[in-house]
């Protein structure tokens, strides 16, 4: 194994290991996730639960919601879609002005 190769499954160790998602750290390194997950799981990182961290974090995504930072912003720090950004503020009762749910603007 190369150096560079080691590298960077030591850094993809480390994003997964600090709440990175298979798929953000694709991004980051330019490969598709399931490359991700045979390095990670070559490493012996166990996989997280689907879904856990973001339930463990709903009340810290409501609050950004409700700070006023938008869905999509929301969902690049948590690294998911802004439809589940909103499904987990709304479960908190915070709407967000800019989302789904929205009130459609009247057509004259």
């Amino acid at each position: 194994m190369t150096a560079n190769r080691e590298e960077r499954i030591a850094e993809a160790v480390r994003l997964y290991n600090d709440g990175w998602s298979l798929k953000r750290c694709g991004a980051h390194f330019g490969v598709d996730l399931t490359t991700v997950w045979k390095w990670l799981s070559d490493a012996g990182v166990p996989r997280r639960p689907r879904g856990a961290p973001l339930k463990e974090r709903g009340d810290n995504i409501a609050a950004l919601v409700a700070s006023g930072m938008s869905l999509s912003a929301v969902a690049e720090v948590f690294g998911t879609h802004s439809g589940t950004v909103a499904h987990y503020a709304e479960r908190r009762g915070v709407r967000s002005s800019h989302g789904p749910g929205r009130p459609r603007k009247a057509v004259a």
